[in-house]
């Protein structure tokens, strides 16, 4: 029971890190793509 307790809190606290990872990354590449376009670069995807 108590290995339970123990996966659901780790799966918990590796999926909120995921998620702010990924709010950090959407920010950075939208930071890379204002950049891009402010210098004229193209920027395919």
């Amino acid at each position: 029971m108590l290995g339970w307790i123990v996966a659901v809190i780790i799966f918990t606290a590796w999926m909120v890190t995921m998620y702010r990872a990924g709010k950090a990354i959407k920010r950075q590449e939208a930071a890379i793509i204002k950049l891009l376009n402010k210098y004229n670069i193209p920027f395919d995807d």
